[in-house]
């Protein structure tokens, strides 16, 4: 699961938003404090208030090529992994480090 932090500030953009998630076969949801509305449907995307930003929720780690023309739609959104994602690479991290540094529990 990989999560995005998006603005859209142009109506045009919400109908290319559409249209580029149209594209690919990841269920996606958009998530507007506790409303949660289907990021493919353009009629569902004018519910919420698009003055705030929106959480995109893509249910798939590798989309790697759709990040890529989310960036050029919406240069000002932001990555962020799924906690567990996140929880794992830190603390694999960590193991990495006490491994280089030959620590002794």
């Amino acid at each position: 699961m990989t999560k995005l932090q998006i603005r859209m500030r142009q109506v045009d953009q919400v109908k290319d938003f559409v249209d580029l998630l149209s594209k690919y076969p990841y269920e996606m949801d958009l998530v507007s404090g506790r409303y949660t509305i289907d990021a493919k449907s353009l009629l569902g995307i004018y519910s919420p208030d698009l003055s705030n930003p929106l959480t995109l929720v893509i249910y798939s780690d590798s989309c790697e090529e759709l990040l890529t023309q989310l960036h050029a739609l919406l240069p000002d959104c932001i990555v962020c992994f799924s906690t567990l994602f996140s929880f794992f690479h830190l603390h694999r991290s960590i193991l990495v480090l006490l491994h280089q540094n030959r620590a002794v529990f």
